[in-house]
């Protein structure tokens, strides 16, 4: 668990983060692009000062609990869990999403 100014993430602030973050992009996983991302992804690393609840550091991303409908991960076969296969690897760009269309 990340933590920033010695708060965890969790709690009120981190519920009112994801729900800012589904309301922005809605639920297209950053990573591949497809639908039913219901997981945030960091994209600065709170280890290096990414923000933990500032919405403009934080992107919907397919994870564990709700691993990607489409994509076939390489390494273990079955649906794959974007956000973990990316793990700290740095993203350079999140992918454009067209707000209008969501």
């Amino acid at each position: 668990m990340g933590m920033e100014g010695g708060t965890r993430w969790g709690g009120r602030p981190r519920a009112r983060a994801r729900a800012e973050t589904f309301r922005r992009w809605g639920h297209i996983c950053h990573l591949c692009g497809h639908e039913g991302a219901n997981e945030v992804d960091h994209l600065g690393e709170l280890r290096y000062g990414g923000s933990s609840y500032d919405p403009a550091n934080l992107r919907p991303a397919h994870g564990s609990n709700s691993p990607c409908p489409v994509c076939i991960s390489p390494t273990t076969g079955r649906a794959r869990c974007c956000n973990q296969e990316r793990n700290a690897k740095p993203r350079a760009t999140p992918l454009a999403v067209d707000l209008g269309s969501i």
